[in-house]
Formats: structure tokens, sequence, C-alpha cells
């Protein structure tokens, strides 16, 4: 279950654990829910920031690859790119 799929699940279940089980028809354990999903959201690491690599970086992958051509460093900058694009 994705982090925000339970976000979601535990707002919706405090709303509901709030109603009156002496009058209103409830079938689960709404408290045992909560906590299940509080502790499944807190043990989730925080998602981290994107560090991409330096320019100097770069250079050094492409010089350890013998790829040392201008269109090689520009084809790594397009890569990092698209990763970065695809990971935020």
């Amino acid at each position: 279950m994705s982090k925000e799929a339970m976000k979601l699940a535990l707002e919706a279940l405090e709303q509901i654990d709030g109603i009156n089980t002496e009058t209103e028809c409830v079938t689960i354990d709404v408290g045992n829910v909560i906590t299940a999903l509080e502790e499944a959201l807190a043990e989730q690491p925080a998602q981290r920031t994107w560090v991409g690599l330096t320019d100097e970086e770069q250079i050094q992958v492409a010089w350890s690859c013998g790829a040392m051509a201008a269109d090689w460093l520009e084809f790594a900058q397009a890569i990092e790119a698209k990763l970065m694009e695809k990971n935020t």
C-alpha cells in the first residue's frame, strides 16, 4: 500500500472512529486499524531529495569509461534529467 493510500485510509478511519458504536452499525475494530496504519506510516522511510552528479563527477565517469567526447557528456546529462523527472 502506498504512503498516500495509507494516509487517505487513516483519515477516513479517524472520521469513522468518531461514530457512536452504540447506535451505529460498525463491524470493524477501527482503533486497531488506525494503530496499524499509523505504525506502517511511521516505518516508511522519507523520500530523499534528488542529488545529481556534479559536472566534475560526470567528467570522471566519462573519463573512466573512455567516453570523453562532448556528446557523451550531453547524453549523461540528458539521462540524469530524465531520471530526475521520473523520480520527483
